[in-house]
């Protein structure tokens, strides 16, 4: 059997934008050296966010991401790819398309990465044998939460022994005796009745021809090349203007049942306030968009330090903006944590009055930092 593998990738998970994550570690082996925070700011997902208003978990992917890629070529990435839909009448071809444009991207030297080849998640893709893809990311072999061959052949099953309960007891996770295992034959996924979840280790191959088969059904690959790098002022112009533009929920880039920028604010915390919800996609949620908000302030003050000049003054005001927008988040973050929530939480009128309140305090700071993003893209 022949295998192709890329030397020197890796990928250690680190936040919670997978896809950004994968677009790093691909950035960083082609050789273009740039910090996490002018990624986050220049494909302008430091100021996005984008909520349902039921509690539904992953905003944060729930949108069209086309222009994040397309974005990234200001930072000296170029990002092509397959995209398709399970339903799609042309799936299997787009399945072998992904499949072939891997292989010769990988030959050339170029990494790649897909989304839900594990969880549903992004993965950088380093190899190929003759039946499908080599990748890492979340639940892959160097992932922490491994178990025994004996646990995993019960998990192909769909169920989680007291091994696998134990340790998710680690993470704080208290799993019910109500579980669903989901795998497409690598990492697995568990999720329980009360919204908890955990991702234990599997195989970190997946058949060419799988991909996309789980009850998500979205295929994305793409292959990463060098590109050319654009000026520091059409990078922050660019990424700025994007942010703006998402911030009024347009149809092209929003789903049905979502809306971003302030309304998007409205939609979190209404949810706060249905506590039949289980907190899962609030958690998530908060993790992400505190992640976020934490680089918005430091790409506004390396973009001051790059530009220079007058527009420099408004850069580093617009920066202190947006620290103070993810202190609100990091507290409704620290309020209603991914690992370590508890059921109780959302019956917790205290807890969830004082994220109410941040929340409202963010959103109320976002229109301000949003006046000043559109002073700023104007004057560059």
């Amino acid at each position: 059997m022949s295998v192709k593998r890329l030397d020197g990738i890796s990928y250690s998970r680190k936040h919670w934008i997978t896809q950004l994550d994968c677009l790093y570690e691909c950035g960083a082996y082609l050789g273009v050296q740039m910090s996490r925070e002018w990624l986050y700011g220049g494909t302008g997902f430091a100021f996005l966010i984008n909520m349902e208003d039921r509690g539904e978990p992953g905003g944060f992917q729930s949108f069209d991401t086309g222009m994040i890629r397309n974005l990234a070529n200001n930072l000296g990435i170029t990002v092509e790819g397959v995209t398709a839909l399970q339903s799609d009448g042309d799936f299997a071809d787009k399945q072998r398309a992904a499949w072939e444009n891997t292989r010769h991207a990988i030959d050339s030297g170029y990494p790649c990465y897909g989304y839900s080849l594990g969880i549903p998640e992004y993965y950088i893709v380093d190899g190929y044998d003759d039946e499908g893809y080599f990748f890492q990311g979340i639940g892959t072999d160097n992932w922490e939460l491994q178990v025994s061959p004996a646990a995993a052949r019960q998990l192909e099953q769909g169920v989680a022994n007291d091994e696998v309960r134990l340790l998710a007891e680690r993470l704080g996770v208290e799993l019910s005796p109500n579980v669903t295992v989901h795998t497409n034959g690598g990492p697995f996924e568990i999720l329980d009745d009360r919204g908890n979840s955990i991702t234990v280790a599997g195989k970190a191959h997946l058949r060419w021809d799988r991909l996309a088969t789980t009850h998500i059904g979205l295929l994305e690959m793409f292959w990463v090349e060098p590109g050319v790098r654009s000026d520091d002022k059409d990078t922050v112009r660019e990424g700025l203007r994007y942010a703006l533009e998402f911030s009024n929920s347009p149809r092209k880039r929003v789903f049905d049942g979502y809306k971003a920028g302030l309304d998007a604010y409205d939609n979190f915390i209404r949810t706060f306030l249905h506590t039949e919800t289980d907190g899962f996609g609030l958690s998530i949620n908060a993790e992400a968009w505190a992640e976020c908000r934490s680089m918005a302030g430091p790409f506004l003050r390396e973009a001051a330090d790059r530009i220079g000049g007058a527009q420099a003054i408004s850069l580093r005001h617009a920066g202190a903006v947006y620290d103070r927008i993810h202190e609100h988040l990091r507290c409704v973050r620290e309020l209603y944590p991914f690992h370590g929530r508890k059921p109780e939480y959302m019956k917790d009128a205290n807890r969830i009055s004082k994220a109410v309140k941040h929340l409202e305090q963010a959103k109320e700071l976002e229109r301000s930092g949003l006046r000043e993003l559109e002073r700023i893209a104007d004057s560059l």
